[in-house]
């Protein structure tokens, strides 16, 4: 029962901060009754999946646990993670285009597209930052930029990599200034600045054979790619540390990093 508690409030808030009017996803209270099986203590797969597949899912946890204990220090959460094998299995819990999804500080939900150590670390970066930060409260004055950019620093996804900002510039491709990507601080924002450099347009792009672009994601990522060079490991943990004591989030980013002032 607490589990399933923890589970519909997670979804509810992700399903609130996102304007997601589709309920499907609180189909993962219990994901056995809606076509999923648990091969794992905390790992859910579809019944169609391949035991190749299944067998592959759970190496991919594992290593994904060495990218966050590389970044964080140690994996402090153990989320629930919820794998489709199929688009229609990720369709059937409400979504589509992404690659995957996390709950608050719950679990997470795969693609096929998503099944891979960068993004399964990335979405478990997210709730390992959301579980130390002590309150929800405290996590709202993380601005978003900050929390993808985490995201995909810890993720080391090539497609965000610094090769890719560096062929953006040299490209011309448009991307986010620094100022612009700075004053991106809620959800709704980032989500409304995704939709407007075009990354939710990737599907597109790839059937005229033309090459995916992330240029919001990809300049987080350089943000805090930078931040975190300088801060490592024991800044990063002054950093949550000092926001949970209160601190305001600029003054607590440039301190740990005085170069980001």
């Amino acid at each position: 029962m607490m589990r399933h508690i923890k589970i519909l409030l997670a979804l509810s808030v992700f399903l609130v901060l996102t304007g997601c009017s589709s309920l499907k996803a609180t189909k993962l209270i219990a994901p056995t009754w809606f076509g999923m099986e648990k091969i794992d203590e905390r790992v859910f797969v579809n019944k169609e999946m391949s035991s190749a597949e299944r067998s592959k899912i759970l190496l991919l946890v594992t290593e994904s646990e060495t990218q966050i204990i590389k970044y964080y220090g140690k994996a402090t959460t153990r989320p629930e993670y919820f794998f489709c094998s199929t688009e229609e299995c990720y369709k059937s819990f409400g979504f589509t285009t992404s690659r995957a999804q996390s709950f608050a500080s719950y679990g997470c939900l795969f693609s096929p597209r998503g099944t891979t150590v960068p993004i399964i670390s990335h979405e478990w970066s997210h709730i390992e930052l959301y579980s130390r930060i002590n309150s929800s409260g405290t996590m709202r004055h993380i601005p978003q930029w900050f929390n993808e950019g985490l995201a995909v620093t810890v993720s080391e996804e090539p497609t965000h990599s610094e090769n890719q900002w560096q062929y953006m510039i040299t490209s011309n491709i448009p991307r986010p200034t620094r100022e612009e990507l700075l004053s991106i601080k809620t959800l709704r924002e980032w989500l409304d600045a995704v939709h407007h450099f075009g990354e939710d347009l990737n599907k597109e792009r790839k059937e005229k054979g033309n090459p995916p672009v992330a240029p919001l994601y990809t300049a987080a990522g350089h943000e805090v790619r930078l931040w975190f060079a300088n801060a490592n490991t024991k800044g990063l943990i002054s950093f949550i540390d000092r926001m949970n004591n209160g601190e305001n989030f600029d003054d607590a980013y440039s301190e740990v990093n005085p170069e980001t002032k």
